[in-house]
């Protein structure tokens, strides 16, 4: 639960508010102590996917989403654990990320270093990993007959990995390399920053890469072995049950299944609650008063962007899976990040103020969701930001004023079966996506379809997720390098120059935007699936060329049916010749540039 004081604040400074338990420490994974196999369909899967899928738990607790495609020319595997750079030690900034390295040197039964990858190598592989917020994901891609091998070695990272002396120094430089190349892009730099107005006992607020002083240099001064400290680590946070494995391959199920308990059944297991557990609904992530600031930041690249932010904690187990799976914030991204005749985006534009714009969920852990609205100024709008954010406000509040309207929720509920339904062939480097939802997804059916359907989307959950758009509880935050000769702070890690400035809300609270308007419903929303050209088999000399259908002065139009892949899809090209000065052998510097503006205009007012 949050904490009374920091719970109050966020229910309006009111003492006694109500405090938040997630659930996180007492719900969660066990090891059953058997093997548990799903039923048959019991995970969703689109239509359109041929491939077959069962989930199942080892009995020391690990979770296993298996794929096979017996089309498949690649086979892979992602394996994620629930623990990532929040969890740190306050002292060693950058140790999840050094495991996450240091599991590549060698284990007890494969002890040479990079047997993993020089394996994958020799059979048209790869190998990576990533260390996030909350989960380190080790993955790879290999030939589809190479795939029991790949396995046999990538699976002794998590059941005795050698962690060898030899390798620290070495792993620690490598990571100092991957920190010095972030340290002039912009997007970590200024990430960073914006860590630095959450509370600082919050997890959020750490810096995650490491580097050599966080690795070497401080450990060394604290008395700490760098190794111990790492061993501890592991055999805190990387048990069988706060695992997930996803693997796709050629083999059936039944043989996909023998290979994981064979080589997977010997992960250990401590039953150990998410990492999460530590602070979610325990520390607020919220620092009160930062949203009286606006952040103004100066980045490396010429930019002039604005971006407004709300922090939105999830009040209860409930609620985050009402948001994970109803998605009410994307129907606000589409109403809020409407681009047509009297939207926002329309009237900024036109305008002059700003070249684009964005509406939408940008960041997500396990106690909060962020919502943002993004803008990229011109030049010019830059110099009247205020009325940027002045029309940004008076959007919201006309869409709060007029409400949500039913419709809206139902195109975008309509689309996302549409795409789901009708959705491409994906290559095997989608297990990454599906090993970390199975953590999210407290329901093994929504392991592969949970993020793209939407169930139980209702207009009170949107109006409610609405309400907390409020200006006082926005976060503002500018970057332009404008901001140079005001800026009397630098971050921490990356040296960031910024500046907080006290910030006038009346300036951009009180006006009301005639011009602007609810979307209209979207008439090209499709009803009908029926499919023009039937699926058949290929002909021994191959597709047959477009067919032209039209000939005039003014156009050549050819038609390609799809016989092929049998999908309610279809695609328009347009090739617009030109006269010769324009776009060929006496184009000049300035037809060029013309060209170009025009494209650019035509894209905007098709977006419109």
């Amino acid at each position: 639960v949050f904490a009374e004081d920091a719970a109050a604040s966020l229910a309006g400074g009111v003492k006694g508010a109500p405090v938040y338990d997630l659930g996180i420490g007492t719900e969660y994974n066990r090891a059953p102590g058997k093997l548990v196999v799903l039923p048959p369909n019991s995970i969703d899967k689109s239509p359109s996917d041929d491939k077959n899928y069962r989930g199942l738990t080892l009995p020391n607790g690990l979770r296993v989403l298996l794929a096979s495609d017996p089309k498949a020319d690649t086979a892979a595997a992602a394996l994620n654990v629930r623990v990532g750079h929040f969890s740190d030690p306050d002292d060693i900034p950058g140790l999840a990320h050094f495991c996450e390295h240091m599991l590549f040197l060698g284990t007890k039964k494969f002890p040479q270093e990079g047997a993993l990858e020089n394996y994958l190598t020799s059979n048209a592989g790869q190998s990576n990993a990533f260390t996030g917020d909350e989960e380190t994901c080790y993955f790879f891609t290999v030939n589809q007959n190479a795939l029991k091998g790949a396995l046999d070695r990538y699976s002794q990272f998590f059941v005795e990995p050698l962690f060898t002396e030899s390798g620290v120094e070495r792993e620690i430089n490598a990571v100092n390399s991957e920190n010095a190349k972030n340290l002039n892009t912009d997007s970590w730099r200024i990430g960073q920053v914006y860590k630095t107005r959450n509370n600082q006992k919050h997890p959020i607020s750490k810096f995650g890469t490491g580097s050599s002083v966080t690795l070497a240099q401080t450990p060394k001064e604290l008395g700490l072995n760098l190794r111990d400290e790492l061993l501890k680590f592991y055999k805190q946070h990387y048990s069988a049950n706060q695992m997930t494995l996803a693997i796709s391959g050629r083999e059936d199920l039944d043989t996909l299944q023998a290979w994981v308990t064979e080589l997977f059944s010997e992960v250990p297991n401590t039953d150990v609650p998410p990492a999460e557990a530590a602070y979610a609904g325990k520390i607020s992530p919220i620092e009160p008063g930062a949203q009286d600031k606006s952040l103004n930041i100066v980045p490396i690249e010429d930019d002039r962007s604005l971006l407004i932010t709300w922090q939105l904690p999830f009040t209860s187990k409930q609620d985050r899976q009402t948001r994970l799976l109803g998605k009410p914030q994307n129907v606000l991204g589409a109403v809020v990040g409407y681009e047509g005749k009297g939207s926002l985006a329309s009237y900024l534009k036109d305008a002059g103020l700003v070249s684009s714009i964005f509406a939408g969920v940008v960041g997500e852990t396990s106690d909060l969701e962020t919502f943002a609205l993004a803008v990229e100024f011109t030049p010019g709008g830059f110099a009247r930001k205020d009325e940027v954010i002045a029309a940004c406000f008076s959007y919201l509040d006309l869409i709060r004023r007029e409400g949500v309207p039913q419709y809206a929720l139902d195109e975008v509920k309509q689309m996302s079966e549409v795409f789901f339904n009708y959705k491409e062939a994906e290559d095997a480097g989608k297990v990454i996506k599906l090993a970390g939802n199975m953590h999210k997804y407290d329901n093994p059916k929504d392991w592969v379809a949970g993020p793209a359907l939407i169930h139980d989307l209702k207009l009170q959950t949107v109006t409610e997720l609405l309400a907390k758009l409020k200006p006082e509880d926005a976060y503002l935050s500018y970057t332009s390098q404008d901001f140079a000769k005001v800026a009397d702070k630098s971050e921490k890690w990356y040296g960031t120059k910024f500046a907080e400035l006290p910030i006038d809300r009346a300036a951009w609270t009180s006006k009301k935007l005639a011009s602007l308007s609810i979307p209209k419903r979207n008439p090209f929303i499709p009803k009908d699936f029926k499919l023009q050209y039937a699926r058949t088999a290929p002909t021994p000399g191959g597709p047959a060329p477009p067919t032209l259908v039209m000939d005039t002065d003014t156009w050549r139009v050819f038609i390609k049916p799809d016989t092929t892949y049998a999908q309610p899809k279809g695609y328009a090209f347009f090739l617009i010749n030109q006269p010769d000065d324009v776009l060929g052998s006496k184009t000049s510097p300035r037809t060029s540039a013309l060209s170009k503006l025009y494209s650019y205009a035509l894209d905007e007012a098709l977006t419109e």
